[in-house]
């Protein structure tokens, strides 16, 4: 499992898929022949909420993101295809349940990259249901860089641990400074006391298994 020194900043990588985005839904419109009120219309209607035309034409000059959802929907109003995927090497397993070690002799298979994601990422596959219902047995993570576990207490991430371990948990402060926590969503699973943490990575997609 790599550790990553270098990373882009939240608003850079915010900037860049607001950049893309906005490149692809100008090219949606254009190649569709929809204006952005029909848009606007078609696209409350599929997303059952209202999304007004000048919420379309914040996307079209970056001031507004688009999420996930909206892509998809606008992919199947306009029939205009999102960014194309890539993939990229499924790195090895991340325990929600019992304890995995990071596959090290090449990678396990090759995944498909999400939309949007546009910087170096990685991928490990959850195995066990200590964090389910948010994140299932089997799904992917998507992960890109690596931080002090320091910065991100309370909050869920992948893990690496000292001794070698992978683990997906919800990072509390332990007994002492360096030491931690590891908490599930699952309470059938006992937390993880006083162990000590190499990095933490936050996690930037979660590709439920039935995808």
């Amino acid at each position: 499992m790599k550790i990553i020194k270098d990373f882009f900043s939240n608003k850079d990588i915010m900037e860049t898929m607001n950049n893309i985005m906005k490149i692809w839904l100008s090219e949606a419109l254009q190649e569709s022949g929809l204006s952005q009120s029909s848009l606007a219309r078609q696209l409350s209607e599929k997303m059952q909420r209202s999304i007004y035309r000048s919420a379309v034409n914040k996307m079209l000059t970056g001031e507004r993101g688009i999420s996930v959802q909206e892509g998809i929907a606008i992919e199947e109003i306009t029939k205009y295809p999102l960014p194309r995927k890539k993939t990229i090497p499924l790195m090895g397993y991340v325990g929600a349940g019992s304890e995995i070690i990071p596959y090290e002799d090449g990678w396990l298979e090759e995944v498909e990259l999400p939309p949007y994601i546009t910087k170096d990422t990685y991928a490990v596959k959850v195995e066990g249901d200590s964090m389910e219902p948010f994140i299932e047995d089997k799904s992917i993570l998507f992960y890109s860089e690596n931080i002090s576990p320091n910065l991100l207490l309370n909050k869920k991430a992948i893990v690496y641990t000292e001794d070698g371990r992978c683990f997906v948990k919800i990072v509390k402060q332990g007994s002492k400074a360096g030491l931690f926590n590891l908490e599930s969503l699952n309470r059938l699973y006992p937390e993880i006391k006083d162990i000590k943490l190499v990095w933490a990575a936050p996690i930037d997609w979660i590709k439920p298994p039935r995808f």
